[in-house]
């Protein structure tokens, strides 16, 4: 099975979705793989279909304490609970346009394929040491 993982900031919902959350809900409803995403479901409420989402409120309450008590590593219990609730499972992890959630992945002990998909070109703002890193977790970018 092939897991989607959403920025915690991505809704994956018709109204509160961006062009990652459209992206990824036209992929997986184009394709005949088995496909999860994970990520949250938005305000509205009204998320695609397929999805291991989150509540917008659950998601708020993940982000606030997560700047709270670990500031510098953005999205670091977002990855954890997928990780713990339904990503140790797959064998490969598209992530969405966060590079640093492949490391955490790493370190948390996922042994599968990650993917990294960016909807943007940011790498020039990173340094040769993290873009390394990244090399040594991805498997394909």
């Amino acid at each position: 099975m092939i897991a989607f993982l959403l920025p915690e900031t991505e809704p994956y919902s018709h109204f509160d979705g961006g062009a990652v959350a459209r992206w990824v809900h036209e992929v997986s409803a184009r394709s005949t793989l088995a496909i999860q995403v994970c990520g949250r479901k938005g305000k509205a409420n009204r998320p695609y279909k397929g999805g291991y989402l989150f509540s917008e409120f659950v998601a708020s309450i993940l982000a606030s304490v997560n700047r709270a008590i670990l500031p510098q590593r953005d999205g670091l219990l977002w990855v954890t609970l997928f990780y713990l609730f339904c990503l140790r499972s797959h064998g490969h992890i598209i992530i969405e346009n966060r590079p640093h959630y492949a490391i955490y992945l790493r370190k948390l002990g996922f042994q599968g394929k990650l993917h990294l998909h960016m909807h943007n070109d940011v790498f020039d703002v990173y340094s040769l040491e993290y873009l390394n890193k990244l090399e040594t977790a991805l498997d394909s970018i």
